[in-house]
């Protein structure tokens, strides 16, 4: 036997783990964004079920989709970048190494050059952080 439901997008009410990303897309004004993309997508309409688990397993394209950052490491959602290394600040410093753009809780500086790197280009120690330039001089 098959129900089915006509109601207004927004008014659409997830249930178990889609709750969350549901709430991220409610705080960023995105819903009816998505509501766009989704009409793109399903021209027919979409079933409750379908539209709860694109939420719940399929957040990250989500996101992408409506113009949000998803840390996936994090579990973050932000309508700015997000650090490469952590998932979880705004990136503000580049790394002179790698060229990515991290935020201050992810750059350190060469003990040697003094140069800024991201954790992630780091060859030495963590107490003794070296660039790759001055790893390669050792």
């Amino acid at each position: 036997m098959e129900i089915n439901r006509s109601y207004a997008f927004e008014d659409f009410k997830p249930w178990s783990g889609a709750i969350d990303t549901w709430d991220a897309l409610q705080k960023y004004n995105k819903v009816g964004t998505l509501e766009c993309v989704l009409e793109d997508l399903y021209p027919n309409g979409i079933e409750e079920t379908t539209l709860n688990d694109l939420l719940w397993f399929e957040e990250e394209s989500l996101f992408e989709w409506v113009g949000l950052h998803y840390g996936t490491n994090s579990g973050v959602v932000s309508d700015s970048l997000l650090c490469p290394v952590c998932d979880n600040h705004i990136p503000e410093h580049e790394c002179e190494n790698c060229l990515d753009t991290v935020c201050e809780h992810c750059m350190i500086k060469c003990v040697k050059c003094n140069k800024v790197i991201c954790k992630d280009c780091n060859n030495g120690e963590e107490e003794k952080p070296l660039c790759s330039d001055c790893y390669d001089d050792e």
